[in-house]
């Protein structure tokens, strides 16, 4: 099958080995190396997608390379479905679906170091400084995040599980509560079932821990 993203190469010597050049006829992928606007096609800016191409650049001797992964990933993310994904960059859809859950575990394991609630004392005082002006009060100072969350619709797995996932409309979701910091950077997310059902279908032994209420001690988060 002809791929559009690369083409590979065999080079005769002593031991084969395989090369790959970009083809920059795809459009999203000239879209993003030619340094267009990223924004309408994967929803992040472009210093945000090279933001996160900086934190996923690992070293690979094969696959497509962290920048085609993340491209693909981030436009999975902002269609939702793998035969787009598959179209766009005319990969097989078992590929697009490697690439996508590869990126998300890359993610997971980074998560911890990069969204974290603020811990040390300089780092408090500067969101409570940073919400007070943000707030023109003195009273905003021991603020050390905003709190928000919503609804989030999605297919629901199989049985015997799917009516867990149901809300009083009857569609499945999961609900995302984050805190961000008087910057609008996320220190804290969290994606949960809605709490009765969560009870209704899991047992004792295997709830997952509860979504952030509140930070022990003098600081405080207002809710967005």
């Amino acid at each position: 099958m002809l791929m559009l993203s690369a083409y590979w190469h065999l080079a005769a010597s002593a031991e084969t080995v395989s090369y790959a050049w970009l083809n920059r006829a795809v459009p999203l992928l000239r879209l993003f190396f030619e340094g267009e606007d990223t924004c309408p096609d994967f929803r992040l800016s472009r210093v945000s997608v090279i933001g996160l191409l900086q934190l996923l650049d690992q070293e690979r001797d094969q696959g497509w390379g962290p920048a085609i992964e993340v491209l693909v990933f981030l436009v999975w993310l902002a269609s939702a479905s793998y035969r787009v994904v598959s179209r766009a960059f005319n990969m097989p859809r078992t590929m697009v679906h490697n690439v996508v859950h590869h990126v998300c575990g890359d993610l997971l394991q980074m998560m911890p170091y990069i969204i974290r609630v603020p811990s040390t004392a300089e780092e408090l005082r500067k969101v409570g400084d940073g919400f007070a002006r943000l707030a023109g009060h003195g009273a905003f100072h021991k603020a050390m995040g905003a709190i928000d969350g919503c609804h989030i619709r999605i297919k629901a797995p199989g049985e015997p599980h799917a009516q867990c996932y149901r809300n009083r409309k009857l569609f499945p979701l999961i609900q995302l509560q984050a805190v961000c910091n008087h910057a609008g950077v996320f220190i804290y997310v969290f994606g949960f079932w809605l709490p009765r059902f969560r009870a209704q279908c899991q047992g004792p032994q295997e709830q997952p821990p509860l979504p952030l209420c509140h930070i022990p001690g003098p600081w405080a988060i207002p809710v967005g």
